[in-house]
């Protein structure tokens, strides 16, 4: 199936973009969706990170407190790592999953923030869309989001591998400067040209 991954960095606005696209009708598999399912859902899940991280305790209802293990790892590099590398392996393993029982269409979009952190781990893309704006535009737009400050929004872009980094590995880049209506009508273009693409690809 003509895999067609979209990344970017903190609130570039990845998520608003493959929304769009689902709105025309394209099936999207999101990496951050099912991390959150996965943290929220699996009562295993979190009794196991919470053994490996014991100052990220368990909520009352035994599920993981996710602000605290946020903030904890966040200011431990070592220990991000640590924790992305017991979960990436079961977000692949959702991912592909789920592609493979995608309703039938021709091609088949997922969102996967960390693509190039992550780039050997994920096969078969055909197609990589990275969404990015202007830097003063994320620090705004993380600052905005409930507990952040503009230094906290600074600290959490200083983690990412830059944007301009990845242009050139990229197949088509949206620069999201603008609000969301100017983001759906980029995301019909897309979906559009995406269509096209899948198609031409089955008959290659």
């Amino acid at each position: 199936m003509y895999t067609v991954a979209v990344t970017g960095n903190a609130a570039s606005g990845k998520s608003a973009f493959c929304g769009f696209l689902a709105e025309r009708g394209a099936p999207v598999v999101s990496a951050d969706a099912i991390n959150q399912g996965l943290l929220r859902q699996s009562r295993f899940l979190a009794a196991w990170l919470g053994k490996i991280f014991p100052q990220t305790v368990t909520t009352a209802d035994g599920s993981l407190d996710k602000a605290r293990l946020r903030s904890y790892v966040f200011e431990r590099p070592e220990l991000r790592k640590k924790l992305e590398a017991v979960l990436h392996p079961v977000i692949r393993e959702n991912i592909e999953l789920r592609r493979a029982i995608a309703p039938r269409a021709p091609y088949v979009v997922v969102e996967i923030p960390l693509l190039f952190e992550t780039a050997a781990a994920y096969h078969d893309i055909d197609h990589i869309i990275l969404v990015t704006a202007d830097r003063a535009r994320l620090l705004q737009r993380i600052a905005a989001r409930p507990g952040l400050d503009i230094n906290q929004a600074d600290a959490i872009l200083r983690t990412q591998r830059p944007d301009e980094s990845k242009f050139a590995l990229c197949d088509a880049i949206v620069i999201n400067n603008g609000g969301l209506e100017e983001l759906r009508e980029v995301a019909r273009k897309a979906r559009r040209h995406i269509k096209a693409a899948s198609v031409a690809s089955t008959r290659s």
